[in-house]
């Protein structure tokens, strides 16, 4: 399972290499990264500063959204601040502020932005050092080596490695990345539904299962129905077979109409059963 960004965006990277050799993959994986450090390294040299460019940008946005802020000086670190009839309080000792956003990211908010420039003080001197280019080469500082081709490796008593027997299965290859997870498509249709609400439209909802995603024109059973759908086709089996002994539908009206199949076969069914 994937549980965050860096994980992902190498996930991402690696579709390049999930369908080759396990050795041709593992080279493809360590030229990719140790040409990785290395662009990385020579990018922290280019930067000006003492922070990366994504500090920059924030305090760009916090510039322009400063002037709508009404600030109101309580001591030399506390600060009230009023915008759009809300009001926060900033400390720029704790380097604190009551919207959370600058102990959520270590870099100051635009309350406190506001608050640092009424004191004349520089913005970055209140930025977490994660942000800093010491720290950013510090990930990137470890070095990869290049290493020779197989036939220059050393030679080992251990049998060589094998690859898996190929075996060509039947059918036309599956498009689908992964096999999904039990409740994750009634999940995925919950998400889209509450989205196009959102939005204003009108989602898709079957007239006879009152589910969604689908319209009672498409022939979709639910496993609750199932059951009860093969002793109706057994009851009609019956029926054409032996019309004298037919015994009637044990089941009630409404129950039989909530099995999501297409419409017309209701008509049918009644005119044939009548």
């Amino acid at each position: 399972m994937l549980l965050n960004n860096m994980c992902e965006s190498f996930n991402n990277v690696l579709k390049q290499a999930r369908d080759k050799p396990i050795l041709t993959q593992m080279e493809w994986m360590r030229r990719y990264v140790m040409q990785r450090n290395c662009q990385k390294r020579e990018v922290v040299h280019s930067v000006p500063g003492r922070f990366m460019p994504y500090v920059k940008k924030q305090f760009d946005w916090a510039g322009k959204i400063r002037k709508f802020n009404n600030l109101t000086r309580s001591s030399e670190h506390f600060f009230e601040v009023e915008n759009n009839s809300e009001r926060f309080l900033v400390n720029l000792e704790d380097k604190k502020c009551t919207c959370f956003s600058w102990e959520l990211t270590g870099i100051p908010c635009h309350h406190a932005y506001a608050c640092i420039l009424y004191m004349r003080a520089d913005p970055e001197d209140y930025v977490h050092d994660f942000y800093s280019k010491k720290r950013y080469m510090d990930a990137y500082e470890p070095v990869l080596l290049p290493m020779p081709g197989p036939k220059e490796w050393e030679k080992t008593p251990f049998p060589e490695p094998v690859p898996a027997p190929f075996r060509k299965m039947s059918g036309r290859p599956s498009k689908r990345k992964r096999t999904k997870e039990l409740g994750e498509e009634a999940e995925k249709v919950a998400e889209v539904v509450e989205a196009v609400i959102r939005l204003g439209g009108k989602a898709n909802r079957c007239s006879n299962c009152r589910q969604y995603a689908h319209n009672k024109g498409v022939a979709r059973i639910p496993l609750s129905h199932l059951l009860q759908l093969i002793i109706l086709l057994a009851r009609l089996l019956l029926l054409i077979q032996q019309p004298h002994n037919y015994v009637p539908f044990p089941f009630p009206h409404h129950t039989i109409q909530s099995i999501c199949i297409p419409s017309y076969w209701y008509q049918h069914r009644n005119r044939d059963t009548q």
